[in-house]
């Protein structure tokens, strides 16, 4: 069973991988007021640094999903929270591909 924690990695990633479309950068300030203002995982500063490492590292800018979770709950939750942040995405935007695909052949 998932504990609270998990729960609120979900409720503040998932929602934010819908409106991640534009590119991870449009949806950094919501991530630093939901897990410091909001929920307190992380001091600004903690942030800062994870914000900082997320972008010295290969890959998409919304890997700082990875960072918060393993800061909230150690592996598990940075598992919870890559999935909650790619997976909606994903699904949506198969979704779409798959009713183009229909709908245009």
């Amino acid at each position: 069973m998932l504990d609270s924690r998990l729960i609120g990695l979900i409720l503040v990633f998932a929602p934010l991988s819908l409106l991640s479309f534009g590119g991870g950068q449009a949806i950094v300030a919501d991530i630093q007021h939901q897990t410091v203002e909001v929920h307190k995982w992380l001091t600004n500063s903690e942030f800062v640094d994870m914000f900082a490492l997320s972008r010295a590292a290969p890959g998409p800018s919304t890997l700082i999903s990875a960072l918060v979770g393993w800061q909230v709950d150690g592996f598990p939750g940075a598992l919870v929270a890559v999935l909650a942040m790619y997976v909606p995405s994903s699904v949506v935007v198969y979704g779409a591909a798959s009713w183009w695909q229909r709908s245009h052949t």
